[in-house]
Order: structure tokens, then sequence, then C-alpha cells
């Protein structure tokens, strides 16, 4: 029987939410138990090496944060087959992100604009949402409606927050936790809430779920 292996992706992005275009991508290659068989770092030029475009992500002053962080720098096209590859030669079936959908578009938009007659292979994997799982799983419960309240992790309009750094912070109690927000660091932080998950033992509901946040509201 094939052991399921798992891709996490993260993308850091510009140019706007709804034409998301990444600068930062990574990936990390790890099954249920943990173990790690890759990871690997990628700054998009198209987007990173152009000071217009790239003045336009929300987290553009973090930029002097990479100074320190191991990546390498290429166009898409050298992204998009070395990711394409990685998920064949891994035999990946699961891959994952916190906001699934988000990271999907991103990617596809930026290898649309950039490359040509080039796509992102996942026709042989199936699709999990970290965000989805951990609120099924971890967030909705008493006990974590709980912690929200007494921390103030609330929205303006009264909702429970959902974010990895919230969930990080519930599963790890480190309440002053921030989520970096560099793409390999919230890999990390995010296959450690999706690990935390599997622990439990419950079902792990795979496909694309459009606004999780709303199972933990309370109407």
């Amino acid at each position: 029987m094939k052991k399921n292996i798992y891709a996490i992706i993260d993308t850091e992005t510009a140019n706007g939410l709804k034409n998301p275009l990444c600068y930062d991508i990574a990936v990390i290659i790890f099954d249920k138990k943990g173990n790690e068989y890759f990871r690997k770092n990628w700054l998009v030029s198209n987007v990173w090496n152009n000071e217009r475009m790239f003045k336009t992500a929300y987290y553009a002053w973090k930029r002097p944060l990479y100074d320190n962080i191991e990546k390498e720098i290429v166009n898409t096209y050298t992204f998009i087959c070395e990711m394409n590859n990685i998920l064949e030669q891994y035999e990946v079936n699961y891959l994952l992100a916190y906001n699934l959908k988000f990271d999907l578009n991103s990617i596809n938009k930026t290898v649309e604009r950039f490359t040509y007659n080039s796509k992102f292979n996942t026709e042989n994997v199936e699709f999990i949402d970290v965000w989805n799982v951990a609120i099924d799983i971890l967030m909705n419960n008493k006990n974590y409606k709980t912690f929200c309240r007494e921390n103030g992790f609330m929205s303006e309009c009264g909702n429970y927050k959902t974010s990895a750094e919230i969930c990080y912070r519930f599963i790890s109690n480190e309440l002053t936790f921030d989520e970096s927000h560099t793409a390999m660091d919230d890999c990390e932080i995010e296959m450690t809430i999706f690990l935390t998950c599997v622990k439990r033992k419950k079902k792990i509901e795979t496909g694309i779920v459009y606004n999780p946040w709303r199972k933990i509201q309370d109407r």
C-alpha cells in the first residue's frame, strides 16, 4: 500500500487579491508521522525584481527579512518546472495549504502571466485545505471559542479569528506568537497545525472548501 506523501505550500503575493502574483513560494514534502523528505524556497524574479510591482505586496516592508533566508531567485518557468518535478519525484498524493484556494490561484495566475503554455500540474494529487481541517478538528469547539474570547482573538464584527497565527497560538499556547508571513516559515507552522490534526485521528476532509471560517461562528 502506497504511503501518503504530503506537499504543503505557501505563497506571498503582490498585485492585490483579485489578481495575486507570487514573489515568494515554499514547499515542504513530508508524511503523516512528520518525517520530512524535502523543502525548497523560491523567489520569483518576475515579481521580486520588478520594483513597481513588488511595492504592491501587502508585506512589502518585510523584504529585508529575506537577506537571511535560504532561497533561490528564479523566473516563473524555472519555478513551475521544478515544482512539478518535485511533486512527481516524491510521488506526492496530497497538496496542502492554509487557505489552499488562494495559493493555487496565485500560482496559476503567476504561471499564466509570465510563461507560455506552462501549468501547475496537480492532476495526480488530492487537495487538502489545512484551514478547513483545523476548523473541523481543532477550532469548532468550546475550548477554542473560550480561548478566543478570553484573549481577545475576535474580529471587529465579533467573529472568532481562525487564521494560522491564532490557531498556532492555541495549539502551542504561545499567546504572543506572530506569523512571519514569509513562505517557508508559514509552511512550517501550517505543517505543525496539520500534523496536530492528524494526531487526533479524525476524518480529514479533502477538496476545496469555500469560507470554512463560517463553520465556527455562532449565528
